[in-house]
């Protein structure tokens, strides 16, 4: 025995559409936690790597779970997340890039640059299971690289 449920949204109980399929059956959730941040200017620095920028092309904080404040995403809800992160290094350097859940390192990237001229994006990905309220945010413990506001970017979502 199958079953069938002919529905085109789910909506809370306070009316607002948490699901939609639409006539081409793609599945929108409009209010699915995402952001996509650049930094505003381009910069060198040491610590949270400062993304302040969600307003420009491409930018975007959908539920505003992202801080340009404090540069870090917080959970709104216990789930799975994937976060993405790019950082743009210059010169004859080491460059040390970390993701952080919390106030715990759980991965990091290290590049080294060979020649004074070389200019490289290194990236670090992570899929993490957070609760309600954890906070994740990239840092770095190296000075010399470059936070170009067209090359470096964070960018998270829930996957569910």
């Amino acid at each position: 025995m199958s079953s069938i449920l002919k529905v085109d949204q789910i909506q809370n109980s306070n009316g607002t559409a948490g699901l939609t399929i639409n006539t081409n059956g793609y599945v929108i959730m409009p209010q699915r936690p995402a952001f996509f941040a650049r930094a505003g200017t381009a910069y060198s620095q040491t610590g949270t790597i400062k993304y302040n920028n969600v307003t420009g092309v491409g930018c975007f904080n959908q539920g505003g779970h992202f801080s340009t404040a404090t540069h870090k995403f917080t959970a709104p809800c216990d789930g799975i997340y994937t976060f993405s992160n790019q950082v743009y290094a210059e010169g004859a350097n080491q460059t040390n890039l970390y993701f952080y859940l919390n106030n715990d390192v759980i991965a990091g990237q290290q590049q080294n640059q060979a020649a004074d001229d070389q200019y490289e994006g290194i990236m670090l990905t992570a899929t993490v299971k957070m609760s309600a309220g954890d906070t994740v945010y990239y840092s770095t413990s190296t000075s010399i690289h470059h936070t170009n506001a067209s090359f470096s970017f964070f960018s998270g979502h829930l996957v569910g």
